[in-house]
C-alpha cells in the first residue's frame, strides 16, 4: 500500500513556500531553530495566545516538509528541497516542479485518477467517500506521522 503525504499546516493558505525554503536552508539540521523560525514567520499570531496550539502548527508544518520530501530525517534540505530553493525566483517553474514531484513521486497521479473515476461514475466526492475509494486502489490516506 502507498501512503499520501500528510501536509496539515503545509499548504498555500498557511505558508509561503519560497520563504519557508529560505528558513529550511538557514536553519535545516537544527530543529529548535527551524521550529522557532517557522513559528515567527507563519504562526506567531495563531492559537489566540495558546503556545501549545502554535507548537502543534509548527510541528505539523515541519512534518509536512518531511512528508513531501523537502526535508530529510536530519531536517536538512533534500535534493527536491534544494531544487525548489534554486527555482524560488521563478515561482511558475518552482510550483511546476513541485507539482510534478507530487504527481510522480507522492501518489498524486493515483489520487487524481481516483477523483476522475469517481466523477465519471457520478459518485459524490467528499472526504468520507474518497478515502475508501483510495484505499481500494492501495492508497492510504494517512494522519500526521513522522
Amino acid at each position: 500500500m502507498e501512503t499520501l503525504p500528510f501536509g496539515s499546516e503545509f499548504s498555500p493558505n498557511q505558508i509561503e513556500l519560497p520563504a519557508l525554503l529560505d528558513i529550511c536552508r538557514e536553519y535545516g539540521g537544527n530543529v529548535a531553530a527551524l521550529d522557532e523560525a517557522i513559528l515567527q514567520r507563519f504562526f506567531s499570531r495563531h492559537g489566540h495566545g495558546d503556545e501549545r496550539n502554535r507548537s502543534k502548527l509548527v510541528m505539523n508544518c515541519r512534518l509536512g516538509l518531511k512528508n513531501y520530501r523537502i526535508l530529510d530525517e536530519a531536517w536538512k534540505l533534500t535534493p527536491v528541497g534544494k531544487t525548489l530553493l534554486s527555482l524560488k525566483s521563478d515561482p511558475e517553474k518552482m510550483y511546476a516542479f513541485f507539482a510534478r514531484h507530487i504527481l510522480l513521486n507522492l501518489n498524486g497521479m493515483g489520487f487524481v485518477q481516483c477523483v476522475l473515476d469517481m466523477r465519471d461514475s457520478l459518485q459524490r466526492i467528499t472526504l468520507e467517500t474518497l478515502k475508501p475509494e483510495l484505499e481500494a486502489r492501495g492508497i492510504i490516506v494517512s494522519a500526521n506521522k513522522s
